[in-house]
This record gives structure tokens, C-alpha cells and sequence, in this order.
């Protein structure tokens, strides 16, 4: 596979050098925001720059750049985690829904932009400022305008050809980020600037909204007479709303089931090693294991068929040299990351894994032998006279997916010497 083969090339391989170094229901829109009052838990509208702004006064709109068809609006929910966002269905076009229902992707084609809505825990705890650092460094504009509030945040940046809008939103007291991103050219931001000024502010979280979606499949799968429950409220007032369709009585996709992998067992070696460590975490049950030329590393593949290509974890183990401690080594491969063409280094913290110090770190890479921009969790793991390393990544598209795997697989790892 051309992505892993990239990025093992490229990360895990480098990682031992180092060491050796030493479902979803479209409704109808509501009214527009001008006629009603926004959600209560919505924050205060971030307004994309305006053509005359500096971010863009320097692109004159394309001679076709005329205005954008948006009379038609419809409000998009995600019955998994509360998400929902009104949006012009005459100008974008969903994607297929993802596997694990963590959001969805529209694309308007003839205008050449597109959004994504998708939501994830916050595995690891991270504030909203480190949160909102790590995506400055990730948004491609050095000085992006930057919003901010209590539970939210906004990035607006401006590259050499199209505005690129973020907004993020913390809910469950910053345990769950949703996110939205909105994709256009520069050349025709002053048309779209009421478009998406509209997107988000109406962009919110409905805590209720899954609660009700299980509800209506339990009601659908014992049969239950009469009317699914009411669907959920995008947040405005019931005087300002007209009456939705149903919600859809099917449970959202996930993971159907997990299973503990004994990497050692699994093939895991350490040349030199003559103890027999059980190294083990849960991974999703599907997941097929890859071949991989170096004994001590292992990796694990999404499969192609459920849609989960270009996920992998990979645990890759190497002996301790004389004098090196958990920070050398993390200093030698942020040092390696920063020497390297294509590797953005996006967060860095402290933690404990397996009872053991270890260090976590985020990235993103993206090269001649990856022609997607890969998101990656990357732990180094100080197991005494081993040094683990436990990667996981996606294309960036799909890192909601990884980082949930990455969660599961930190929360879950055992190491017994």
C-alpha cells in the first residue's frame, strides 16, 4: 500500500535510526439567521474576511466568478454526536457517509470548494488554546485571523489560491471537539462570504439529538407502533422552525466490536531480548495485520472494504543504547522531523502509558511517496531497557477515525516484563 509504505518509510524506520542514535438525515433548513435567534450553545459568528480585507484585496475575482447559487437550504445532522449545520444543497453535494458516522464531507464542484463537519474526543485532554495552536500550525497561513471564546474557536486563513475557514467547538466540558472547515477560492470570496457567514452561525452541538436517534431505532427495532419520536431540534425557537421530517430509525455505524492483540505473539521481536514481554492492546476486530520486513515492528491494517484504507497502528520496539533517556530520544526525532522535508511537528505533551512515562506527539506529513497529507499520534513508550514506539495515522481526512484507534489502543495497552 503506497500510504503505509510511505509512512513507515519515512516514520517508523526513521523512529529506529533515531533510537539507534542513541447515518445522518438532511431537513430542511430553518429560516434564515436574520429571522431567528441562533442556538444557545452556539457561539458568536466568526464573518470570513471580506474581499476588500487584505486577505484578499490582492486576488481580483476570476472573470467567471459570478455569484453563488445558494436558494436552497437544508440542515444537515449527525445523529452520532449532536452536529448540525444549515448549508445551500443546491451548491454542495454530500459525500458518502463515513464509516464510523463521525461526520460528512460535501463538495461543490462547479464553485471548487467544499466542507466537512466531523466530531472526536479529545483522547488526550487538550485545552482549547493547545487545540487551537496545533490547528494554527496545520491551517498552511502563518498568521491566520484568529476568534476565540469560552468553547470555541475560529481560524481564517488565506493561501496563495484559496480562504480556508475553521471553526471548532468543545462540548461535554471539553471532553468531545466538532469541527468544521469550509474550502473556497479566493478568487470568489466576496461571493461567498454570505454563504458562509450563514454556515457558521448556524453551525451547533444538540446533546439530545443522539439520545433521540437510539431511541428511535429501539422503538423501530421492537416494532413499536405509531410514530418514531419527534427529530431532534437544531437549537432555534419552535416558533421560528417548520416541522422536519423524521429522524431516521438506524443506528449509527461504528465499531461493532474490539479484541486485544498480543503484538508479541502477533510476531513483535527484540533482537537480544531474552525475556518474553506480553505487549498488548485492543484494536478494532476487523483489522487485518500486514506484512512487514522488520522483526520488530508489527502493523495493522484498516480494511478496504469497510472504507478504512489508510488506517494503520503500528508498535515497533527497540532496545535501549547506553545513555539514552525518554527525552533524548524524543529531542533526536522531533530534531529528525524538523530536518525532514514534508514533517510538521503540531503538539507535543507528557503522559502516562502502561504506568510508564511517555511522550506524546502529533504530526503531519505529506510527500512525494504520499499524496495525501497524513495525520499522525505517534507514543514513545519508556519501558526500561525498551523504548516503544506506537504509531497510529490516516490521511488527514480521516483522523477523527485514527485518533479514536489511537485512544483505545493507549487506554488499553499492557506491558508486562
Amino acid at each position: 500500500m503506497l500510504l503505509v509504505g510511505g509512512l513507515v518509510a519515512a516514520g517508523l524506520i526513521l523512529a529506529a535510526a533515531l533510537v539507534a542514535l542513541g447515518p445522518e438525515t438532511p431537513k430542511p433548513a430553518s429560516p434564515p439567521a436574520s429571522a431567528s435567534a441562533p442556538p444557545a450553545n452556539a457561539p458568536p459568528p466568526a464573518t470570513p474576511p471580506a474581499p476588500s480585507s487584505p486577505t484578499t484585496a490582492d486576488a481580483a475575482p476570476a472573470a467567471n466568478a459570478g455569484p453563488i447559487a445558494a436558494s436552497r437550504w437544508e440542515h444537515y445532522v449527525n445523529t452520532r454526536y449532536g452536529v448540525g449545520i444549515d448549508y445551500p444543497a443546491d451548491l454542495f453535494a454530500a459525500d458518502p457517509p463515513p464509516p464510523d458516522n463521525a461526520g460528512r464531507g460535501f463538495e461543490a464542484k462547479a464553485a471548487k470548494a467544499r466542507f466537512s463537519v466531523y466530531s472526536h474526543a479529545n483522547a488526550f485532554g487538550a485545552s482549547r488554546e493547545e487545540l487551537e495552536a496545533e490547528d494554527v500550525l496545520s491551517i498552511d497561513d502563518d498568521q491566520p485571523e484568529k476568534l476565540s471564546g469560552d468553547n470555541w474557536y475560529a481560524l481564517i486563513a488565506t493561501t496563495d489560491s484559496e480562504v480556508i475557514v475553521r471553526r471548532v467547538l468543545l462540548s461535554e466540558g471539553g471532553a468531545m471537539v466538532h469541527r468544521l472547515e469550509i474550502t473556497y477560492p479566493k478568487s470568489s470570496a466576496k461571493a461567498f462570504q454570505p454563504v458562509v457567514a450563514r454556515m457558521m452561525e448556524s453551525f451547533s452541538v444538540d446533546p439530545s439529538i443522539p439520545e433521540k436517534a437510539a431511541e428511535a431505532a429501539r422503538a423501530a427495532g421492537r416494532g413499536a407502533p405509531g410514530s418514531p419520536p419527534p427529530p431532534p431540534s437544531s437549537g432555534r425557537t419552535a416558533q421560528s422552525q417548520p416541522p422536519p421530517p423524521q429522524v431516521a430509525a438506524a443506528p449509527p455505524p461504528t465499531f461493532a466490536s474490539w479484541r486485544t492483540i498480543d503484538f508479541v505473539s502477533a510476531g513483535l521481536q527484540l533482537a537480544g531480548n531474552r525475556s518474553e514481554p506480553r505487549v498488548s492492546a485492543q484494536l478494532p476486530a476487523h483489522w487485518v495485520k500486514a506484512d512487514m520486513p522488520e522483526p520488530n515492528v508489527v502493523l495493522f491494517e484498516g480494511p478496504e472494504a469497510g472504507g478504512e484504507d489508510g488506517l494503520f497502528l503500528a508498535v515497533r520496539a527497540e532496545p535501549r543504547e547506553p545513555g539514552t533517556t525518554l527525552a533524548r530520544a524524543v529531542d533526536r526525532l522531533k530534531a529528525h522531523f524538523r530536518d525532514r522535508d514534508g514533517f510538521r511537528l503540531l503538539g507535543e505533551r507528557n503522559a502516562k502509558i502502561a504506568e510508564r512515562s511517555s511522550v506524546l506527539l502529533s504530526l503531519h506529513y505529506s510527500g512525494t511517496d504520499s499524496p495525501d497529507l497524513l495525520a499522525e499520534r505517534v507514543a514513545i513508550i519508556d519501558a526500561g531497557k525498551v523504548l516503544y514506539f506506537v504509531q497510529c495515522g490516516a490521511p488527514a481526512a480521516r483522523s477523527a477515525t485514527a485518533d479514536r484507534v489511537f485512544a483505545r489502543v493507549i487506554e488499553t495497552l499492557t506491558i508486562e516484563e
